[in-house]
């Protein structure tokens, strides 16, 4: 296979940190009886003895049986693009824990935010696409899955001040732009197409329609300091549309906008582009022409905005944070840090989009701070936007009423080695690709389903086509394997995940 242009993105997914992630808890144990024997405070683990390995310094406890929570969610964001934000990795990677192998399982705006809402995949919470057409959007949730069931109602009950900002469910608002979806007690969301027009929006606060002047992701920030400003304990999602693509009634869909401050020159990589298709199914080879020198410019120029509309976003949420340091609310605060899904920017000749089953869409950043999470950590366990949610009700002494598919991102750094053999599942609607439709089904059927272990990726296509990926090897998926008995056992592992329900979603899937 011809070498494509490199790239900084998925080199480091399968070569992450395993060693030090492997001694998370063994060094948590060691701080901890450290602090009990020298008489030092939990987040200041005592001094190393001569070739012991230093102990992993934990976020101090909370002050409360219910700590603050605050779910920041991007949309759009390639992991990759991490660099582009200095305050998140100085305020909350190098104070918390990265998670190295993150995934969305179903790589599109309203299915990831459901089951972040829902702490399901996809199959469970039946919410299979963006609108109506494709059995998803906000109202499709509200008829066939049960809006009254959700985070929000269950961190509520527990007695927590709720609080939703900024990007929702799609097509929310195109009916009743005043609703206030149950379980939340301020309500500052953009109604509609709204929610993508980076200028001037109309938004929906508490019932009430307002103009908001400026850029959204200033009045994101404005709103979510609004909300945590409010009675304690908090659960504040705070949603910037950055840096997903635009839209205005004049223009219509168009690339990212980002604030004025931020149009400044930012190192990008070149576009990569994959020149031998020989490997992939047909139907992608007939849709995916190799890029030709002007469409790579475009799709960088498109690659540098997204650059800069994070750079807006890391901006904001230093502010932030810097309110709950001056409020004395840090210290008893969660601070999750995470993208709906990745993006393909040039990656096998894919212009740009998401909905796809390759490492740069699935792949998210998801970074955690807060009482007793590692500091300066990474961990390299397979986790997914829905272990967000199961994460958030073990902190809180939530209790979901639905059955969680996720795990406690708690316990996977209390014990890791629990989880080595935990295998993702992707899955997609009846159509595949965003801004490029690449494959069409019936909306309920499943275009593709992929499994994700720690080292390989299996595709597999409603048309029969699959793909098969050592990751060790090949991390940019460029030479699909014909390996017959490793895709029988990838099959096998599929086949056990693709409709499952709670526990049986993180049963240990061994692949040789």
């Amino acid at each position: 296979m011809a070498p494509i242009a490199a790239t900084s993105f998925t080199l480091h997914r399968v070569t992450a940190h395993r060693a030090r992630a492997a001694q998370v808890v063994l060094l948590a144990l060691v701080a901890a009886l450290a602090s009990s024997l020298l008489g030092v405070g939990v987040a200041g683990p005592g001094p190393a003895t001569a070739g012991e390995p230093p102990a992993v310094a934990l976020g101090p406890p909370a002050s409360t049986s219910r700590p603050n929570v605050l779910l920041i969610l991007v949309d759009d964001m390639r992991e990759d693009q991490l660099v582009h934000m200095p305050h998140v990795q100085e305020l909350i990677a190098d104070q918390g824990t990265t998670f190295d192998n993150a995934f969305s399982t179903f790589p599109l705006c309203c299915p990831a935010r459901t089951s972040i809402l829902t702490g399901q995949y996809a199959h469970n919470h039946r919410v299979m696409g963006n609108d109506a057409e494709q059995h998803g959007g906000y109202y499709w949730f509200t008829r066939h899955s049960d809006p009254q069931d959700t985070i929000g109602t269950w961190m509520r009950k527990r007695g927590y001040r709720t609080s939703l900002v900024g990007k929702f469910l799609n097509r929310y608002g195109d009916g009743d732009p005043r609703e206030v979806p149950p379980g939340w007690d301020t309500w500052s969301v953009p109604p509609g197409q709204q929610a993508y027009d980076y200028t001037d929006q109309v938004w929906n606060v508490d019932g009430t329609l307002r103009r908001v002047p400026g850029h959204s992701t200033q009045a994101t920030e404005k709103f979510t300091a609004r909300a945590i400003d409010t009675a304690k304990p908090f659960f504040v999602w705070s949603g910037y549309l950055a840096p997903h693509d635009a839209w205005s009634p004049e223009r219509g869909w168009h690339q990212p906008e980002p604030m004025r401050a931020d149009r400044r020159a930012l190192d990008v990589p070149p576009t990569p582009h994959e020149p031998d298709m020989s490997d992939k199914p047909r139907f992608l080879r007939q849709r995916l022409p190799v890029l030709q020198p002007g469409r790579r410019a475009t799709i960088r120029r498109h690659s540098l905005l997204m650059a800069q509309a994070v750079r807006g976003v890391d901006r904001m949420i230093a502010r932030t944070i810097g309110r709950l340091e001056a409020s004395g609310e840090l210290d008893d605060t969660l601070i999750i840090f995470a993208s709906d899904n990745g993006f393909a920017l040039g990656e096998h000749n894919i212009p740009s989009g998401k909905d796809l089953p390759y490492e740069e869409v699935t792949g998210v950043p998801l970074i955690m701070r807060g009482p007793g999470v590692p500091i300066g950590a990474h961990e390299d366990t397979l986790v997914t936007l829905h272990d967000i949610t199961a994460t958030i009700t073990d902190l809180a002494g939530a209790r979901a009423g639905r059955r969680q598919d996720g795990v406690s991102l708690l316990d996977v750094v209390a014990d890791p080695a629990a989880y080595a053999d935990r295998a993702v599942l992707y899955e997609s609607g009846g159509i595949m690709g965003s801004t490029r439709e690449l494959g069409r089904t019936s909306p309920d059927r499943r275009f593709f389903l992929g499994l994700r272990t720690r080292d390989h990726s299996y595709i597999q296509y409603v048309n029969g086509a699959s793909e098969l990926y050592d990751l060790r090897a090949d991390p940019r998926q460029l030479d699909s394997l014909r390996d017959p008995a490793l895709a029988k056992a990838m099959r096998s592992g599929l086949d056990r995940l693709k409709n499952c329900r709670g526990a049986a979603c993180n049963r240990p899937i061994r692949v040789d």
